[in-house]
């Protein structure tokens, strides 16, 4: 019977070790909502106006889903800051006559994505305060 007890302590002495650990390593995809009132381009793809979720599957990689939930385009960002937190907004370049989407920025963060290859302007849609609400943006 020692040898159970002493088994049992042994595997609950590695799950407390290693437990909190293995937690740290999984990460809470985050997701904001936007509607983009005009068409626009993800590296070579063309998009239509509509409503939009953009989900941070991994560091540095996001995913942009349309208003079914499926994944329209996947895309490698690197972060960025600024001084202090700021309202969901999606920023675009306006490129030879297309819109394309340079940065992503969440609800209440001072941290945002670019999209890797772009050079953000002032051409925004805004998200609300709640970074899983709907957000309303105009075309300038």
């Amino acid at each position: 019977m020692k040898w159970g007890v002493g088994s049992f302590l042994n595997v609950l002495l590695w799950v407390v070790l290693l437990g909190p650990g293995l937690a740290q390593g999984q990460m809470v995809a985050k997701t904001s909502k936007f509607t983009v009132p005009f068409e626009f381009q993800v590296g070579d793809k063309t998009l239509a106006a509509g409503d939009y979720t953009v989900v941070e599957t991994e560091p540095n990689v996001m995913s942009l889903r349309d208003a079914h939930a499926h994944t329209v385009i996947t895309q490698v960002t690197r972060s960025v800051q600024t001084a202090s937190a700021v309202e969901a907004k999606l920023v675009f370049v306006r490129h030879e006559g297309h819109y394309q989407l340079a940065r992503i920025w969440r609800a209440q963060e001072e941290y945002g994505d670019e999209l890797l290859g772009s050079r953000p302007r002032v051409v925004i849609a805004k998200g609300n305060a709640a970074s899983s609400a709907t957000g309303a943006g105009s075309q300038p």
